[in-house]
């Protein structure tokens, strides 16, 4: 294959992965994890019951670690646009890439010093 088909298959990836960027839906970072608490039900009989599981959505905000707890719908509702900040990060990490072939094979005067 030669250099200019390189190129335009190069920009054929990228326009789908614009694309793609289309279909992303809401999106937001963190994690979800479900927790359960354990209680003795009483001190002599030393049983416990577990209450639970509570969803708990974790993630940064200026530097600082925030919790939330959740509904069974929120929890599934974030977890959704939790997997879409995954996939557009993966998105943008492929276009950058495809980006910069694009650009070291269209532009003669680069020098790329990983070669």
């Amino acid at each position: 294959m030669n250099e200019e088909n390189s190129v335009q298959n190069m920009i054929k990836k990228y326009q789908k992965l614009k694309d793609a960027l289309m279909e992303i839906g809401p999106i937001q970072q963190g994690t979800i994890l479900p927790r359960t608490i354990q209680k003795k039900t009483t001190k002599e009989q030393g049983k416990m019951k577990t209450y639970g599981p509570y969803h708990q959505w974790t993630r940064k905000i200026k530097g600082k670690t925030v919790t939330n707890n959740l509904t069974p719908f929120q929890a599934e509702t974030y977890n959704k646009a939790i997997d879409e900040y995954k996939k557009l990060k993966n998105i943008l990490k492929e276009m950058m890439e495809l980006s910069s072939k694009i650009l070291d094979n269209t532009t003669k005067d680069v020098i790329n010093k990983n070669n």
